[in-house]
């Protein structure tokens, strides 16, 4: 239900400029809005209206939940209420423009392509051009081909040097749509004009600033605190305010006023002190001269870049191909030049943009000039999440969108609203967050980069538990000075909640964890740290996927099939625990000569095989990966790569060893990879095609893992950046250092919509009082950006927040403490606090946390996760697992399960297929049933997109119908968990599998095949082997667990109980006495006639 607020914002009939605080529902509110807009048109073409309305946003991610967001809500008010409308309105929607914005300038341009220079069947390049490569052709290019332009060139390489020219040309190709036509416009300027422009920049600026000073002063003189200045001081003060117009004069006068004064008592002043030292232009020098070479300077290097992009697109098909920069510069020169004719055929009649707050200064354009045509407009953001700056956001078009929403319609219809209602985080923990934040963010912003304070108030049903955990960095080195290895104590963080229930004596799992960074580097550096304490731990960025163990592996594998001489390639598999050869054995065995490949080193040694000689270990090791890796060679020739890794994987030994402990997202991984080489040869790649696409790849380092899709327990570690979108339980944000860079001090120019035409060069070693202006304003842009950075870290907690500091304490820690009235004592390393300690504030000593041996985390048994790990001390073997659905299919009848292994491994003829057809109708379910106990509603949506086919869909409808009215379904609770993956061991042998359902004392399977005798004793081994993991995990009784099978038809359902049995102890110590591994266990049906003392031997379909 949408609070009294959300419902006047999801009003079509006015536009709106939303301030959403995080977790206050601002894509349920944007759902509702486009929905509202299609269904209150009264329009009869419900297609063609959805066709006009428009949803931007700026990531995929974004776009993908606000899609999914509207077609469940209109799919819900169909299943509400019964209109056809409603159902004509969802099948629209898969006509709506719900997308990134670049999404949406390729399909504007794909609609009238001429208008934009652009062939019909132009491609988007998601890849950078790579501008730096082109420079120094470049410019030997200018010098041989425009002698007029030479003496500019050298004097400009003079004064900035050729390495410069060349970084910032590349730079701004990389930047051109942040600075759009400002470059070409700078081009055409005149020296003089333009130093004329740079003086009443500096003026107007020094202006700004002290104003700000000069209002600051007036509110010290107008409060109490002045009567404990001294008089002399006072009078100077006064007398400053009354002669001196607000100037950089003024600002020379009342700094030289303060800061040689002692006014500790004073606070008011001494912030003017402290903020008058960070500006570092007051009482700078800058002579028209030196002016005058900055403005030459900009316009040079104008010119050559003017020059340099004319360059760069004589090596491409301007017209047949762009990236994403050129993508908008494309869109905005087709929108500015369009016909009334085409906008009423093209252009959003309903204009929705998410996540206003990351636009840049040419999306802005676009989106104005889209707006200008839409009936209804609305702009929802939150510039305290603004936080992209390095990517061209521009924080001050919220501002600019406040006052455009204020214009439109004569200003009649334009309302700007707050939503500051939070659904995410506990009522006592948000109360220190709104202390924190009113002390970071002004109730009214001096400049437009600056956010504005906005009080979050929790919701009705908010928890009033939650804590934030300071973590104090007391940790001394082995020579006593004070340190803190951020890493290590993220990892202790996590093994105290686990083992000891810190924060607040609740049980948590791995899941219930977010560790935020403030570098892609930290990340792997804490996942590292976690996998070796055994806690599993999922990296969250665009990164990394190629180091990982895994994918290392694989890529090496495909490496060697590419080409056997890449000895590195051919090391790491030998080394990997597949063929677990060491490296010093590998080199004394094969020797180390450089003229022979690793290769044919090994296909020697092999061929010299001698029956009669004794071979270690080792050797055994390398001729058995020879024989391996030389099969894999050999399927080259009428094999795909994909098919041969799809093979190699499918033994079960080699798959969990590389899937090691943490299986659930390194199989993620792996699927990831194998659909990567799917796709590259499907597109025609070869094998060393395919090899060199990954390498360059790996490079790149911009491929992220994938997302685990069998269970959520594990600790998910992000960057602060990439963190928009997550919440978790607990959340521990690693600080920084105290000094953080701005963006542009990577770059060799300033590129700030203050300065004139945008741009100006660095120019090395000049520090006149230009460009510690322009400093200046950078300075003050990071200072708010780390603001607003801090609030997104923040408020991704639901109940609790541990800040773990650097050595010296760092941004976040330092302001929380400063906001609660607290000071960190770097000193003494405590935290003084001015009265008592805030309520719902802990500190915590890194010292009661820290663990010298870092040793494994305590075993642990997930209380609320779907996850059991359990194994038995005695295993038979470590490389051995055994599944469930194996197990139980012996258990039965060996010759049964020897047939079914053949059908999985494809070793079946034509009329053994027929038995064993793809069940599309059984999968389907259990993926459905997998929801519950969910909404009747989503279930029914899950099913509509499941099935392809419309026989399957009406059958599997009428099924889950079936269920959702039995007594069975009814019966159920919210406390059901669902695909519950087992890991777990009896007697010695390891099994896994997966359970549909569980709960406190009860399990049951979902069965939609053919019932009979056989198959229901199959399923009730099943599920008695199931019980035992379960017993175990609960501790109790095998016998006090109910096991249930659920048979599942179109037509009716039933209920089996299982009766507990004892004798699958016998059942598991024969298949122990007879299996020690896979190959033995799979043949077990040729060593033993089990048939002759079959229990089912009459009803046997096999033995007929």
């Amino acid at each position: 239900e949408l609070n009294e607020n959300q419902k006047k914002i999801s009003d079509p009939g006015f536009d709106v400029i939303v301030c959403a605080g995080a977790g206050t529902g601002k894509t349920t509110v944007l759902a509702t809005r486009f929905l509202r807009y299609i269904n209150e048109s009264n329009a009869e073409n419900v297609y063609e209206l959805a066709k006009r309305c428009c949803a931007i946003t700026f990531t995929e991610k974004s776009a993908n939940e606000m899609r999914e967001r509207v077609f469940q809500y209109a799919f819900e008010k169909f299943h509400e209420t019964g209109e056809q409308r409603w159902f004509e309105i969802y099948r629209s929607l898969e006509f709506a423009q719900i997308s990134t914005i670049h999404s949406f300038c390729r399909s504007l341009i794909a609609q009238d392509p001429l208008g934009a220079a652009m062939e019909p069947n132009f491609d988007v390049e998601s890849k950078e051009i790579p501008a730096e490569e082109y420079t120094e052709q470049f410019l030997s290019h200018l010098i041989e081909n425009y002698p007029q332009m030479m003496d500019e060139i050298f004097w400009a390489i003079k004064k900035l040097g050729r390495g410069n020219i060349k970084t910032c040309l590349s730079e701004m190709f990389k930047k051109r749509q942040y600075l759009g036509d400002s470059i070409s416009e700078l081009a055409r300027a005149e020296p003089y004009e333009l130093r004329i422009k740079y003086q009443n920049f500096i003026d107007n600026k020094e202006r700004d600033f002290a104003e700000i000073v000069r209002e600051r002063l007036q509110d010290f003189i107008d409060s109490s605190e002045k009567n404990s200045a001294s008089d002399e001081l006072l009078a100077e003060i006064e007398k400053i305010l009354l002669e001196c117009e607000p100037n950089g004069e003024f600002l020379e006068e009342i700094f030289d006023a303060l800061k040689g004064r002692r006014i500790p008592k004073l606070r008011k002043l001494v912030e003017i002190r402290e903020y008058l030292k960070k500006m570092k232009f007051i009482g700078l020098e800058l002579t028209e001269s030196e002016l005058n070479e900055i403005a030459r300077l900009s316009i040079e290097m104008a010119k050559l870049y003017v020059e340099f992009e004319k360059y760069i697109w004589l090596g491409y098909e301007k017209e047949s191909t762009v990236d994403f920069n050129e993508l908008l510069i494309r869109a905005l020169n087709l929108i500015e030049n369009i016909t009334p004719e085409q906008v009423r055929k093209i252009f959003p009649t309903h204009l929705l943009v998410d996540e206003f707050q990351d636009t840049s200064p040419i999306q802005w354009k676009i989106i104005r000039k889209l707006a200008d045509y839409s009936n209804s407009v609305m702009f929802v953001g939150d510039e305290k999440q603004s936080i992209y700056r390095f990517r061209g956001a521009d924080v001050s078009v919220v501002k600019k969108g406040e006052r455009y929403i204020s214009r439109r319609d004569g200003g009649k219809s334009g309302v700007a609203f707050p939503m500051n209602e939070n659904y995410r985080t506990s009522k006592r923990l948000l109360e220190i967050f709104n202390k924190i934040f009113n002390n970071c963010f002004p109730a009214k912003a001096t400049f437009d980069f600056e956010a504005e304070f906005q009080e979050l108030k929790p919701a009705e049903n908010a928890d009033d538990d939650g804590f934030l955990w300071l973590v104090n960095p007391d940790i001394l080195d082995d020579e006593g000075n004070f340190t803190i290895e951020q890493t290590h104590i993220v990892g202790d963080i996590i093994k105290m909640s686990l083992d000891k229930g810190i924060p607040d004596g609740r049980r948590w799992n791995f899941g219930d964890f977010l560790v935020l960074a403030t570098s892609i580097k930290k990340v792997f550096n804490i996942v590292a740290h976690l996998g070796e304490l055994g806690i599993p731990a999922i990296p969250l960025v665009n990164s990394g996927f190629y180091s990982a163990s895994e994918i290392i592996f694989l890529r090496s594998l495909v490496d060697f099939l590419a080409d056997t001489r890449r000895n590195g390639a051919l090391f790491s598999l030998l080394t990997h625990p597949i063929f677990d050869i060491g490296m010093d054995k590998i080199y004394e065995i094969l020797g180390n000569e450089t003229d022979i490949s690793l290769w044919d080193r090994l296909k020697i040694f092999y061929e010299g095989y001698d029956k009669s000689k004794n071979y270690s270990d080792d050797e055994i090791k390398l001729m058995k990966s020879f024989e391996k890796l030389s099969d894999m060679l050999e399927n080259l020739a009428n094999k795909s790569i994909y098919s041969i890794l799809e093979q190699f994987l499918s033994d079960e030994e080699i798959l969990s060893k590389i899937l090691d402990d943490t299986p659930d997202f390194r199989s993620a991984n792996i699927h990831k990879f194998l659909m990567h080489i799917y796709e590259l040869e499907a597109s025609g790649r070869d094998v060393n095609e395919i090899s060199e696409n990954l390498r360059s790849e790996k490079d790149k380092n911009e491929t992220g893992f994938a997302t685990p899709s069998e269970t959520v327990d594990v600790v998910r570690v992000s960057t602060i950046h990439s963190a928009k979108g997550l919440e978790a339980n607990i959340v521990i944000v690693c600080d920084r250092g105290s000094k953080s860079r701005d963006w542009s001090s990577n770059t060799k120019f300033y590129a700030e919509p203050e300065i004139p035409y945008m741009f100006v060069p660095k120019i090395p070693n000049n520090d006149s009082k230009f460009f510690a202006l322009i400093r200046q304003i950078a300075s003050l842009k990071n200072d708010a950006e780390s603001k607003r950075l801090f609030y997104v870290a923040f408020t991704r907690a639901r109940k609790h927040l541990f800040i773990v500091p650097t050595k010296n304490g760092g941004d976040f820690f330092s302001n929380t403490i400063s906001a609660l009235g607290g000071k960190f004592d770097k000193k003494g390393r405590e935290i003084l606090w001015s009265e008592n300690i805030p309520d719902g504030v802990n500190v915590l000593n890194a010292s009661e946390i820290w663990y010298p041996e870092n040793g494994k985390i305590a075993e642990r048994k997930a209380e609320y996760k779907p996850v059991i790990d359990y194994v038995d001390k005695e295993i038979i073997s470590e490389n051995l697992w055994i599944s469930v659905t194996d197990a139980a299919s012996f258990f039965t009848c060996p010759q049964y399960f020897k047939l079914k292994s053949n059908i999985l491994t494809g070793e079946y003829s034509e009329s053994e297929r027929k038995e064993f057809p793809p069940n599309e109708f059984g999968s389907i379910v259990h993926k459905i049933l997998s929801t519950l106990p969910g909404d009747r509603a989503e279930i029914v949506q899950m099913t509509e997109r499941l099935c392809a086919d419309e026989k399957v869909k009406k059958s599997v409808l009428k099924t889950v119908e079936n269920f959702l009215n039995s007594d069975f379904f009814k019966s159920l609770k919210d406390d059901v968990d669902t695909e519950v993956p087992l890991y777990f061991s009896v007697n010695g042998i390891r099994f896994k599998g997966f359970i549909d359902a569980m709960t406190e004392n009860m399990l049951w399977d979902y069965k939609t095949g053919r019932r009979n005798s056989f198959t229901e004793l199959e399923y009730s081994y099943q599920l008695n082997i199931y019980r035992l993991a379960m017993a175990k995990y609960r501790n109790i009784e095998p016998e006090r667990i109910e096991a249930k099978i659920i048979w599942l038809s179109d037509s009716n359902l039933n209920v089996q109980h299982i009766e507990w049995d004892d004798k699958i102890f016998d059942k598991i110590e024969m298949l122990k006495s007879d299996s020690t591994d896979k190959e033995k266990f799979e043949s077990l049906a040729a060593v033993r006639n089990y048939c002759d003392y079959c229990p089912m031997r009459r009803y046997c379909e096999i033995l007929k």
